[in-house]
């Protein structure tokens, strides 16, 4: 049985069937959430730009003709947001090893026990609060430490974004290699957002402006887009 809880938590659920959509819309409400539910994650690009939900309740259709375009999108979604998502799937095993381990916060299978899934939507919320708080208390607090950077490896970065950039833009052949080229601009995004922060807490101006210059080479990478695949076919 759902307990009912005096949580307003913000969720926002991701699901392509408008029946179920409704159903885990109804169930989280019943059990004290606030619930945002769209039909997929194109609609929910926006909304996540603009609110910070708690967590994120997301259907994977593993099944073959969907599995290339899901995976594409789910691994092109912000580490952070991945995080606090829990997943819903009726393939969990193959979901758990095509996502990889430490991704998102919990894989559900379909059809799931509503007491189950309840309480890995609020583990996930309460994930997140407690994270909220650490970053807040890591930004409030003073510290005259410096951050090890080694400024070596960040030139060798430098120097190689050529080789990057064209190996980002060039024509994506597949599905997987679409998904590997996605994951391959959030990490160098996450690098970008790393060597930014680094920047603004170094003492040294020299460093820091080597920092802050790696950081903008990153995020041009991160934002490459991939050129058009050139048809091969001929017009009649």
């Amino acid at each position: 049985m759902v307990k009912q809880s005096s949580r307003t938590d913000s969720i926002l659920v991701i699901d392509g069937d408008r029946s179920h959509r409704r159903l885990i819309a109804t169930v989280l409400e019943h059990a004290g959430f606030r619930v945002t539910a769209v039909e997929d994650a194109s609609s929910a690009a926006e909304l996540l730009q603009r609110f910070k939900y708690a967590a994120v309740v997301r259907d994977l259709n593993l099944a073959p003709v969907h599995r290339d375009r899901a995976l594409e999108s789910l691994l092109s979604t912000d580490a952070e947001v991945l995080r606090r998502t829990v997943i819903t799937t009726t393939t969990v095993t193959r979901a758990l090893w095509t996502i990889g381990p430490n991704r998102v916060f919990a894989v559900v299978s379909k059809p799931f026990d509503i007491d189950e899934f309840v309480d890995a939507v609020a583990r996930c919320a309460r994930d997140s609060r407690e994270r909220a708080v650490t970053r807040f208390s890591c930004d409030v607090m003073p510290t005259d430490r410096q951050v090890p950077v080694n400024l070596e490896a960040v030139r060798q970065f430098v120097n190689r974004a050529p080789s990057l950039q064209r190996l980002l833009s060039a024509p994506v052949h597949s599905g997987p290699e679409a998904v590997l080229r996605a994951e391959m601009r959030h990490t160098i995004g996450d690098l970008s957002v790393g060597l930014d922060d680094a920047a603004q807490v170094e003492a040294s101006p020299a460093r820091a402006a080597l920092l802050r210059a790696a950081s903008t080479v990153a995020a041009q990478l991160a934002m490459q887009p991939a050129r058009e695949r050139r048809s091969t076919q001929r017009d009649h």
